[in-house]
């Protein structure tokens, strides 16, 4: 983790991702693009209301 808050490696967007999931926030959070800290239950919640179809939603 030190080296990359030193910037000495660049990690792979497979890395990131990883990094983030085991984080539980976004790759957005995790890079500094959003200030906004979603948790994995805020997550599931727009995951299920995406699989909804127009009636259910």
């Amino acid at each position: 983790m030190g080296r990359y808050k030193r910037d000495e490696v660049k990690s792979s967007i497979e890395t990131a991702f990883k990094i983030a999931k085991a984080l539980e926030v976004s790759l957005d959070y995790l890079t500094g693009l959003s200030d906004l800290k979603l948790n994995e239950s805020v997550i599931n919640i727009i995951n299920n209301l995406q699989g909804l179809n127009t009636e259910g939603k």
